[in-house]
């Protein structure tokens, strides 16, 4: 039997996921394409590697630490906050958020590229939080796009949040009956009317669709900053470094061109 307050409860459980996985990569990534810019930008003119070699380690060191770790984190989490005892949902909800820890990691790396041409990185952290504010606002938690102005509807269709709520929403809920005691009556209420009261369509996307779509996104992001990365380091030019970094860095860039 479960109340309002429990169902409250276990929506606002199922955003936080959301957003942990999410903001937790995009910071972690933007940090560290930031910090190793002059790094890239030396060895890449050096000829050492190429974009593509660059990016995938850069990925692939992180990535186990993303799956191992939050897996661990969500498992437990998962039972202690008491979802369905459905092994094939947690499964969902493990991919789902993993899913979203890329998509984090790829938009960090992209704001942390473009912004590379500033010399304070806190700038690329005030980019970041003007950035996802729309999209964690507009994420059906918050505000519910049925009653709001349909300027902002196209929101929805480009914010990856969104998609990864409606995932655990519908993941959790979906085929789910709820006994809920009102005024001393006892009610059974399907989890699709809970769905559709966040403001989710239960026949407009099923798991598999927004899975597919975070995938979709997440490969499109890795993309532009692969592009970018390659725009960036082919665009600098030794006196462009000689402008942005101090003497002892050039003399350092000197030296290993000639030893090149």
């Amino acid at each position: 039997m479960m109340s309002f307050a429990a169902i409250q409860n276990r929506n606002g459980a199922l955003y936080c996921l959301t957003i942990i996985s999410f903001m937790a990569g995009s910071i972690t990534s933007m940090h560290s394409f930031r910090m190793n810019r002059a790094m890239f930008l030396r060895e890449f003119r050096c000829g050492y590697y190429t974009t593509a070699p660059y990016l995938a380690s850069k990925l692939l060191a992180g990535l186990p630490f993303i799956v191992l770790f939050s897996s661990l984190q969500l498992t437990v989490t998962y039972f202690l906050i008491g979802f369905q005892n459905d092994a094939r949902k947690l499964f969902v909800l493990l991919c789902t958020c993993c899913l979203l820890s890329l998509i984090g990691i790829a938009i960090g790396a992209l704001i942390a590229t473009i912004t590379l041409l500033f010399e304070k990185q806190q700038a690329s952290l005030v980019d970041n939080i003007s950035l996802f504010s729309p999209f964690i606002f507009f994420s059906s938690l918050y505000v519910n796009f049925d009653s709001t102005t349909p300027v902002l509807y196209w929101i929805k269709w480009l914010n990856p949040v969104q998609y990864g709520f409606d995932c655990l929403m519908k993941n959790e809920y979906n085929g789910f009956l709820l006994q809920l005691k009102l005024d001393g009556v006892m009610n059974i209420i399907a989890g699709e009317t809970i769905i559709k009261q966040q403001g989710l369509s239960p026949e407009r996307l099923d798991v598999t669709n927004s899975l597919a779509i975070l995938l979709c996104m997440t490969l499109c992001l890795l993309f532009a900053v692969f592009w970018t990365l390659k725009r960036i380091g082919n665009e600098y030019s030794f006196q462009g470094i000689n402008s942005m970094y101090s003497s002892r860095d050039v003399l350092f860039l000197a030296c290993a061109f000639e030893r090149v």
